[in-house]
């Protein structure tokens, strides 16, 4: 059976490397190269992250522990240093540390007293009997309460995904949170008689590169570079792909691993009312930019993951990350380095 894969970011690459053990694959790609948003660039000594800096290895997701053992990838991996546990938050202009556990959150000044009781009296609310269509927000309000809400969940859903956790569907972003509370019925509860073990962030000495390098090289001969598709059909079973230079590819099947806009325009003509619902699919901005300053140069410590920053601080800055502080050999000795995460109405 056929199959062609439109995209070659990581979605694209992980797709087409799992198909094609039964399948002949064919992936388009319409840059010059694969790899999407994992980009990698190497410059004076720093390793600069132009997407994601790591992942979470967790007992409950064992598939990219599986993968990179597939792709020989697992005796790469760096740990995070133990300070990357130090998590802060921008509040009334101070970076205020977030605790681990919720009970060190009671005794710190992320909350204030009020805030601090109402989170206290979460394992006291019932679970809601329904829930369907909930945002992030809401829950986390009527269980965690407002202030709570708005200064952890909100930031770190802006931190997460750079959306709003007012617009988020709580079950479909994350559908662990209400889960929780259906077994548990709180999260609190939950959190304390987790036994998994705690996920570790990791990523590679060269960065998150090696990871969609190494997949390209298992997909040699498979892809198709500066092949924009302009157009989809299906007829008898068969998909159709068009690219921009009149070229055709046909399928049995069709993966498409790009953005639901440009998706849209490739449904246009065969499918209308399937390119509209696309084109209606809200999407979040953002810009990646990485700062590199003298450490004599910087006021304090940094001694932590990074901070996130509150909706009222009214910052374009969603969140910073000390790289240099998470792995080894991000930047050269006294150089430390910030990526900061920025929204799409940021002044650059």
């Amino acid at each position: 059976m056929r199959t062609i894969v439109i995209g070659g970011g990581i979605t694209g690459l992980v797709a087409a490397h799992r198909l094609r053990q039964g399948s002949h694959v064919t992936l388009l790609e319409a840059a010059g190269s694969c790899g999407g948003h994992v980009m990698t660039a190497r410059e004076a000594g720093f390793v600069v992250e132009a997407g994601p800096n790591g992942f979470l290895d967790r007992d409950r997701e064992p598939e990219p522990m599986a993968l990179l053992r597939e792709l020989g990838l697992e005796g790469a991996l760096v740990q995070a240093r133990p300070s990357a546990k130090r998590r802060f938050v921008l509040r009334g202009g101070r970076l205020r540390l977030v605790p681990a556990s919720p009970v060190l959150l009671l005794a710190s000044d992320v909350l204030s007293p009020a805030g601090k009781l109402r989170l206290a009296m979460e394992p006291f609310i019932p679970p809601a009997a329904g829930g369907a269509g909930e945002s992030v927000h809401a829950f986390a309000t009527r269980r965690l309460g407002s202030e709570a809400a708005d200064v952890l969940v909100d930031a770190a859903v802006s931190g997460i995904s750079a959306g709003d956790s007012r617009a988020l569907d709580v079950a479909a972003a994350f559908p662990q949170m209400p889960a929780m509370e259906r077994e548990h019925g709180s999260l609190l509860k939950a959190m304390l008689v987790r036994r998994e073990r705690p996920p570790r962030l990791v990523s590679f000495a060269g960065g998150m590169q090696a990871l969609t390098g190494a997949l390209v090289e298992r997909l040699c001969g498979a892809m198709r570079l500066r092949a924009r598709a302009v157009r989809v059909e299906r007829e008898a079973g068969i998909w159709r792909v068009t690219l921009c230079d009149r070229r055709v590819f046909e399928a049995e099947r069709l993966v498409l691993a790009i953005g639901a806009s440009h998706a849209a325009k490739l449904f246009r003509d065969f499918d209308p009312g399937l390119a509209r619902a696309l084109s209606g699919f809200p999407h979040a901005g953002l810009a990646v930019v990485a700062m590199a300053f003298r450490e004599s140069d910087v006021p304090r410590a940094l001694d932590g993951y990074g901070y996130l920053a509150t909706r009222d601080e009214g910052m374009d800055t969603l969140g910073v990350v000390w790289e240099s502080s998470l792995f080894e050999g991000r930047a050269p000795a006294a150089r430390p380095r910030s990526p900061h995460a920025r929204s799409p109405s940021c002044r650059m």
